[in-house]
């Protein structure tokens, strides 16, 4: 009877060691989970922030872009006004040279109708002379 007293204490104390062994493996298994928790839990902050920075650079690109669209018509405008602005001189310009060419023909012939009096009178004077 003391053998099976002395075997159920030796599988006692064997069964008490596995248990503390087991022990010391779930506290160790235990830590590294927590390690692990720890670690993704980093990387899941990381990956926030880095997505975070992405949707803020997007939408700073998105402003810029639509920053270029807009000057970008609003120079189509101007370019526009501009070129207006250049036809609308073109036709000042032939405006005022034909203008100036009616009045250069109208003071050629009032100088041609001031010529043929002043030749006019000149020959009366000479005509009064030699009478």
């Amino acid at each position: 009877m003391e053998s099976q007293i002395q075997t159920q204490q030796r599988v006692i104390a064997e069964k008490e060691a596995t248990i503390q062994q087991l022990q010391t493996e779930l506290s160790t298994a235990q830590a590294r989970i927590q390690e692990l928790e720890n670690e993704v839990a980093t990387h899941l902050q990381a990956l926030d922030t880095a997505q975070e920075w992405h949707e803020r650079q997007k939408r700073e690109i998105t402003e810029q872009k639509e920053q270029v669209i807009q000057e970008k018509q609003q120079l189509q405008n101007q370019l526009q006004d501009f070129q207006q602005r250049i036809l609308d001189l073109e036709a000042d310009k032939q405006d005022l040279i034909s203008q100036l060419s009616q009045a250069q023909q109208k003071y050629q012939s009032q100088l041609e109708q001031e010529k043929s009096l002043i030749c006019q009178e000149i020959t009366l004077i000479k005509e009064v002379i030699h009478v």
